[in-house]
């Protein structure tokens, strides 16, 4: 939950670089990045979702930023000490990725990369999910009103994406690991009352008691 924390003020820090510019907040999540990632190293498979948020909103001209290029310098380095801990002590974190003697299912099997999204109903609970699943849909359709930038879109859905094959990859299965991933879904749960299916007073009923009645 600490690694979660600094996860999320992570993206917040960064979509609030996107939008502002403002350099300060680049530095701000890169250290709250590396904070999440000191807490918890599994959080470290959110490194490509910054780059690629950054690279689509700012395109090439992030390349010749050389605020972009220290903050990159500052988390190469700042990795540095947590790669050689890990490499000295961390042979157990090492074995949970590679083989688990009593793993509950295999990584080299369908079940093994299923097996974290049939946990999401007991992570998040059934109407959540179900409201998560609308603004997908309706965005293919055509059929939302855009209350995020593209970058953004991108970050959720990479963080996701991203998330769920890093941890999907490692043999050693825990349900609590995909807490990690949950924020991208609450936050499409949230997106589905700007799906003009139902009047928005009713769709952000509907939200709030699935929100009240899963708390």
């Amino acid at each position: 939950v600490p690694s979660l924390a600094f996860l999320t003020w992570s993206m917040v820090a960064l979509t609030r670089y996107l939008d502002s510019r403002r350099n300060f907040l680049l530095y701000v999540s890169a250290l709250l990045l590396l904070a999440a990632v000191y807490t918890k190293i599994s959080a470290a498979f959110v490194l490509p979702v910054f780059a690629l948020a950054i690279l689509t909103e700012r395109g090439v001209s992030a390349f010749r930023d050389r605020h972009v290029w220290l903050t990159a310098l500052l988390v190469v380095v700042g990795l540095v000490p947590i790669a050689i801990l890990t490499v000295k002590f961390g042979g157990a974190n090492v074995q949970s990725i590679v083989g688990v003697a009593d793993s509950q299912v295999s990584r080299t099997s369908f079940a093994g990369w299923a097996w974290y999204a049939r946990q999401m109903p007991a992570l998040v609970g059934w109407p959540l999910l179900v409201l998560a699943t609308f603004p997908p849909i309706a965005t293919f359709f055509g059929r939302i009103q855009r209350n995020l930038t593209r970058s953004e879109v991108v970050l959720l859905v990479s963080w996701f994406a991203f998330g769920y094959l890093a941890l999907s990859s490692i043999d050693l299965k825990e349900a609590r690991h995909a807490v990690l991933i949950v924020p991208p879904i609450l936050v499409s749960a949230a997106l589905s009352t700007s799906i003009p299916l139902v009047p928005r007073k009713l769709a952000q009923a509907i939200f709030f008691v699935s929100v009240a009645g899963t708390g």
